[in-house]
């Protein structure tokens, strides 16, 4: 891909020294990523941006698979869980501004005028609402379980433009506080902690029946309820796992396939009535290749073989391992 970079002078973020040069001190004891593959501070900066084939490819991809599942009668969403740099950019370094036009906001941009019809959730307005509320935990990149809770009433609000679904509340939920150092905070030496926002269902009907443990890539996870109608597969990256009990609770049989493309074998086994495909914000310069891509199956094999799994569960319940 063909990313443009604007001529502005670039901005230096040093990292902090007891990291691996990925973690960045923000205001207020916040921790940001910076320095990584995706350069999320340049996209946030507007230091990197989409060029117009880069914009088109992503059309190109979305429509296609979307198309291909509607052939099958499937349904198909993008979600687009943003970053902590666009929820709370008042908290980063000094001298570092965030741009309206940054990349993610390009391409919803490009689809409109492009007169796409795939629907692509990005539920920044919504987390930024509710920042108040820890949806993001100041030493992790990725959403609390109450941010992906929020997250999951925007995306509820999609599905159900097509299906009729039980949908949580937050009188649903019970949330407990607790300090926990996050992946970001665990690169630090000492490693720091932060407020984490915890949420359970109150009075769950899903059950977890099916969890292959295997770390990122290729996992397969799934979640059963009974009386409910509807299959979802969620195809996606890490910031699936925290939404998942939630999900749970909206569908009879909800799938995860944690893996960056669509895996056509796999939505012919699973049979789903919608999929719901999450791509993280920082990951959206790549425009990911169906073709020639290895299966689920094959990267869950891939991880058995050098036994890159998760421990055996410390407990029981609905909420799986996220990965760190």
């Amino acid at each position: 891909m063909s990313s443009e970079m604007n001529q502005a002078p670039q901005l230096t973020v040093v990292p902090l020294a007891s990291g691996d040069g990925k973690v960045v001190r923000g205001k207020d004891g916040w921790l940001f990523l910076d320095n990584d593959t995706n350069r999320i501070m340049a996209q946030q900066t507007g230091e990197v941006r989409f060029s117009d084939s880069d914009l088109e490819a992503w059309r190109v991809l979305l429509e296609e698979r979307s198309s291909w599942l509607a052939e099958r009668d499937v349904r198909y969403v993008l979600l687009v869980p943003p970053m902590t740099h666009s929820i709370y950019p008042e908290k980063l370094p000094e001298g570092v501004t965030v741009v309206e036009d940054r990349p993610v906001v390009q391409l919803l941009r490009h689809l409109e005028a492009s007169r796409s019809d795939v629907p692509v959730v990005y539920p920044v307005t919504e987390l930024r609402a509710a920042k108040d509320r820890a949806v993001y935990a100041k030493t992790d990149t990725h959403w609390t379980e109450f941010g992906a809770f929020i997250a999951y009433r925007r995306l509820l609000d999609e599905l159900t433009r097509w299906f009729d679904l039980p949908t949580l509340e937050e009188d649903d939920l019970r949330l407990v506080e607790a300090s926990f150092s996050g992946d970001l905070g665990f690169k630090l030496d000492p490693p720091e902690e932060s407020l984490q926002v915890w949420v359970d269902v109150r009075r769950p009907q899903a059950r977890l029946v099916a969890d292959s443990r295997v770390r990122t890539n290729g996992r397969r996870i799934e979640y059963r309820r009974e009386g409910a109608p509807h299959t979802c597969l969620v195809v996606g990256d890490s910031f699936s796992t925290r939404m998942l009990p939630y999900l749970a609770e909206s569908f009879g049989r909800l799938v995860f396939a944690h893996i960056p493309t669509l895996d056509h074998g796999l939505v012919e086994r699973e049979r789903p009535d919608v999929v719901v495909n999450v791509i993280n914000e920082r990951f959206m310069m790549r425009v990911p290749d169906d073709r020639g891509a290895p299966t689920l199956e094959e990267l869950a094999e891939q991880k058995r073989v050098a036994g890159d799994m998760f421990p055996p569960r410390r407990n029981s319940g609905n909420r799986v391992d996220s990965p760190m």
